[in-house]
C-alpha cells in the first residue's frame, strides 16, 4: 500500500512525501500512515491540522481521545495498533494539538487530488515506512506470528487462526 502527503501551510515550505506501508495491507493503514508521516516531520509544540479523506480515521481519534497513554489491553484490541501508538507517542512526545478536518474524496480538492497522485506514484517506490515497534513506550509486549507483526485485533487474529488452521484439516 502506498500513502502521499503534502505540507501546505503557507508560513511553511512545502513538503511532499510519498512512500508505502508493508503488511495487512487496508486504505485506512495507508492513510493512517499518511497521517503519521505528516506528524513526524512537523515541529515540536505546534498545532497541525490534517485534511483527510478518511472518515475512519477521524471518527478513531476523536473516539479514543489521545490525551492519555492506553492501557496494553486497549493497544491489543486496537486494528493498526503499532501505527496508532506511534502517532499517540509522537503526538505526546513532541507535544503536538492535532486538528482533523475531512475533506470529501474525489471532490476536485486541489490538495487531496496531489496528494492521491503522490501516492499512486510510490506504488512501486521503494521508500518504506518501517516502525521500530521495540521503541514504543506505551507498548510493552509485541505480537507475532510467523515472524510478521500482528497488527490487527489480536483476539479476532487468533480465532481467525484456528478457523482457518481448522478448514485446511
Amino acid at each position: 500500500m502506498s500513502f502521499g502527503l503534502i505540507q501546505t501551510h503557507p508560513s511553511s515550505p512545502q513538503v511532499k512525501l510519498s512512500a508505502t506501508i508493508d503488511n495487512w495491507p487496508s486504505s485506512l493503514r495507508s492513510e493512517l500512515a499518511a497521517v503519521l508521516s505528516a506528524l513526524l516531520i512537523s515541529p515540536k509544540q505546534c498545532d497541525v491540522t490534517i485534511f483527510t479523506d478518511s472518515e475512519s480515521i477521524i471518527k478513531h481519534y476523536n473516539e479514543c481521545g489521545f490525551n492519555f497513554i492506553p492501557s496494553s489491553r486497549f493497544i491489543l484490541k486496537e486494528e493498526n495498533k503499532f501505527l496508532w501508538t506511534a502517532l499517540r507517542e509522537t503526538i505526546i512526545y513532541n507535544e503536538l494539538q492535532v486538528t482533523f478536518v475531512k475533506v470529501p474524496s474525489h471532490s476536485n480538492n486541489l490538495y487531496n487530488d496531489m496528494a492521491d497522485k503522490l501516492a499512486k506514484s510510490a506504488r512501486y517506490s521503494s521508500n518504506v515506512l518501517s516502525l521500530d515497534v521495540s521503541n514504543f513506550t506505551t507498548l510493552q509486549v509485541i505480537p507475532v506470528w510467523k515472524k510478521i507483526q500482528i497488527s490487527t485485533h489480536l483476539r479476532h487474529f487468533i480465532s481467525d487462526l484456528s478457523r482457518n488452521t481448522g478448514f485446511e484439516r
